[in-house]
């Protein structure tokens, strides 16, 4: 079973997340950048999850991929970004800073798991 981290600030959004998810992939979780990158450090993941608004942190779901990617062995892995926003352009703004995948909020288990499923082999 695939070892994916999803990245969720929402407490609600993080066990829902999780429990969509934790069928057919192996769930970490963690509500921050912060303990985001703690974890991958730790352990090497299948793919992201990353939510785009993290709420209070200092950091988005953009700019921590970019930092994902510069640690060794981080720099294909595959990322979904889950997000709220959904105005025209941005799934393509999420696509063009390194996500393989965007699924909008809220966020339906068919759709999820079908584009985990297509991004993760």
């Amino acid at each position: 079973m695939k070892r994916v981290l999803i990245v969720e600030d929402d407490p609600v959004g993080k066990v829902v997340m999780q429990r969509m998810l934790e069928t057919d992939f192996s769930c970490d979780v963690a509500e921050t950048a912060e303990e985001a990158m703690g974890l991958v450090q730790q352990t090497r993941y299948a793919g992201l999850v990353l939510d785009i608004n993290l709420g209070d942190d200092s950091i988005d779901g953009c700019r921590l991929l970019a930092r994902i990617r510069q640690l060794d062995g981080y720099q294909e892995i595959p990322a979904v970004a889950t997000t709220a926003y959904a105005m025209n352009g941005d799934r393509e703004r999420f696509l063009d800073s390194g996500f393989n995948a965007y699924v909008s909020k809220p966020v339906r288990i068919s759709e999820l798991l079908e584009t985990m499923h297509r991004v993760f082999g």
